[in-house]
């Protein structure tokens, strides 16, 4: 991401992550009450994250959940090296339509930002915002202003974004999106395995992108979630959450299988047990500075992701 002179408007590349997604979406732990890496709080960001998302049959498909505040330090470091968190998980804003200014939208207002699914997507942005001067941008660009329950419902000229702004959240989705109906359901945090795929990821990632599987599979939710103590110290981790053990066990061997494989890609991953009511595993991978760019698993290593999806 770049910005310019007047650090007021932002270039956007796309990323081309959703159709590999949808794809995928078709060592024992010690047993201490800390795991080593770290276990994800009750509070955690994520979780809470989690908590604002809604859902009535069935989970979605997936999710993307990026800390802004964390992207932004990462890109500023190094915008070539984390170009994967460049949007923030906000495909709306790969859109070639939307003009460089973004409505008004800015991201050093928002400190979270969540994208639900992969065709049908909304998602929100969390944050300090000044939902007035928003709502005159979107004027403005000849959006249409609707009442709807909290705050008004803003619809592009064409149909599309679909925008709801309060000062604490930007909620978007495509046409024909109705935010109220994204606010009602069951919490994603309560669905099966999220809680413990949070205490799998930990509090240290700065994105992660959550699968849903299908409940006869042999995994019930997976992620991928990225970690970088510095610039240049970064790694990935894939945290998968079974409903028994034999099931946690079969995931364990697949993904120890990917892993002996390329021994260049994968260097010094460790593979660890997750116990609980629903087991896991967790596989750290460590990223090689000169040779690999964070969100790899996702686009380029895609050999664990490919494991994920036959299990």
């Amino acid at each position: 991401m770049t910005a310019d002179s007047d650090s007021t408007r932002w270039r956007f590349r796309p990323v081309a992550l959703g159709a590999a997604l949808l794809l995928a979406a078709a060592t024992a732990c010690s047993g201490s009450d800390e795991p080593p890496w770290g276990a994800g709080s009750p509070d955690g960001a994520l979780l809470s994250a989690l908590e604002k998302v809604p859902y009535a049959d069935a989970p979605p498909e997936g999710l993307a959940w990026v800390d802004i505040e964390r992207a932004e330090e990462l890109l500023a470091a190094d915008e070539q090296r984390f170009t994967f968190v460049q949007d923030f998980g906000t495909p709306l804003f790969n859109d070639l339509t939307v003009p460089e200014h973004r409505y008004g939208l800015d991201p050093a207002a928002a400190h979270t930002a969540v994208t639900v699914g992969f065709q049908d997507q909304w998602g929100f942005w969390a944050g300090d915002f000044d939902a007035a001067a928003v709502a005159e941008d979107l004027a403005a660009d000849g959006f249409r202003e609707e009442p709807s329950g909290e705050a008004p419902v803003w619809t592009g000229p064409e149909g599309q974004p679909v925008l709801q702004v309060t000062d604490e959240e930007i909620t978007w989705g495509r046409e024909g999106f109705d935010p109220a109906g994204s606010a009602s359901g069951t919490p994603l945090a309560e669905a099966p395995g999220y809680q413990e795929l949070s205490r799998c990821l930990g509090n240290e990632v700065y994105r992660v992108d959550v699968i849903q599987r299908d409940p006869d599979s042999a995994v019930l939710v997976w992620a991928v979630g990225l970690l970088a103590e510095s610039p240049e110290d970064t790694s990935s981790v894939l945290c998968s959450i079974s409903a028994d053990q034999d099931a946690a066990d079969r995931v364990a061997d697949s993904l120890r299988t990917v892993l002996d494989e390329d021994d260049e890609a994968y260097a010094d991953s460790e593979v660890e047990r997750v116990d609980g009511d629903r087991p896991g595993v967790r596989v750290h991978i460590p990223d090689d500075a000169t040779e690999h760019r964070p969100g790899r698993l996702l686009t380029h290593h895609m050999d664990l992701m490919l494991a994920m999806s036959d299990l």
